[in-house]
């Protein structure tokens, strides 16, 4: 009590006050100065150990060092962040900025456990992750077009991670994930588990959209009405759409599940809806049935082997809707095709 009332208090009552003083140091520290850490432990544990509850002297109370100490130094930090992080971004990448973000964190880390009672830790950490990344999302969010075009997998993940971390994922980038055009970025952003549900919404559309695409313009290219379509012409372009698509799940999204499912989803949308087959879902079959007869009739050493496989890759892959069921697992042509 003599330490706390004739050193300690009357340290507190100077200008500049014996916490100043720390918090001066700790930010000279902080801009890559060296400093006394034994001198600012030592007075920082003296906070702690003079802060006994008078009803009982044996037991420890952390008022002093929390009032004097760690509130204003949390106020500090937060503050220092801050106007750090905006400097930072303006004039450095988003990758060198994450980068920059985990090493402050660290550093915080490896300050608390070398010079602060442990306890300040989570409070310092929500602090510096309230001034590095909370308080600076809109900046993040207007570099991140750039950082899908020239960035690595390894740098979305590390954003992304951090914004979802303290729930700072805004509805904008959402918005902004959802209207990507590049197939690279889709690529990137699978990757993020907290991601895919978005990228997989707009590979979805991706997929839908270049599908009715290539239907209207083999329409336009063909020199007659969509009621005499060549149908072979038709499941052609099916098949194109479905296996570039396919292709790319396999290799940009590793057979991703969630991928193969937005892609099946897709074809059954422009297959049974489009151009060519207005508001009914018979069109594409019949056309399909049309192309498999000609098939029949062409070559008759051939029919099973190219029948099936065709039905199996159309039918199975194209044609599934809620009306349809279950997608067949079995070969189909028997069952399907009734030539007239």
């Amino acid at each position: 009590m003599q330490w706390r009332q004739r050193l300690v208090l009357h340290l507190q009552s100077r200008n500049p006050t014996l916490t100043s003083t720390v918090l001066r140091h700790i930010e000279r520290q902080r801009n890559g100065f060296p400093i006394d850490e034994h001198v600012i432990k030592t007075i920082l544990d003296s906070f702690v150990s003079i802060g006994f509850n008078n009803a009982n002297l044996t037991q420890v109370c952390l008022d002093f060092y929390k009032q004097n100490f760690e509130a204003p130094f949390l106020d500090a930090t937060e503050n220092h962040y801050r106007h750090f992080a905006t400097s930072f971004l303006t004039s450095h990448t988003i990758p060198e900025y994450t980068r920059m973000v985990e090493e402050c964190l660290q550093e915080e880390e490896d300050r608390v456990q070398r010079y602060m009672y442990a306890g300040t830790r989570e409070s310092l950490i929500d602090i510096c992750k309230r001034g590095l990344i909370h308080d600076q999302v809109e900046l993040i969010c207007a570099k991140f077009p750039r950082l899908l075009e020239h960035g690595t997998q390894q740098d979305l993940q590390k954003i992304y991670s951090i914004l979802w971390e303290i729930h700072a994922v805004p509805e904008l980038m959402h918005q902004w994930l959802e209207d990507l055009e590049d197939i690279q970025s889709f690529s990137f952003l699978s990757g993020i588990p907290e991601a895919a549900k978005y990228t997989q919404k707009r590979f979805h559309k991706y997929v839908r959209e270049a599908g009715l695409s290539a239907i209207a313009k083999l329409v336009a290219r063909s020199d007659t009405n969509t009621e005499e379509l060549d149908p072979g012409a038709y499941v052609k372009t099916l098949f194109e759409v479905y296996h570039a698509n396919l292709d790319i799940v396999n290799t940009t999204f590793q057979r991703g599940v969630g991928f193969m499912t937005s892609l099946e989803k897709a074809c059954c949308e422009f297959v049974n809806r489009n151009v060519v087959t207005g508001s009914t879902n018979a069109k594409s079959s019949r056309l399909l049935v049309k192309y498999i007869d000609t098939v029949l009739r062409k070559n008759a050493n051939r029919v099973e082997k190219d029948a099936q496989g065709v039905l199996n890759q159309v039918v199975c892959s194209f044609l599934r809707s809620p009306s349809y069921g279950s997608p067949p697992t079995e070969p189909v042509v028997d069952n399907i095709i009734q030539i007239p």
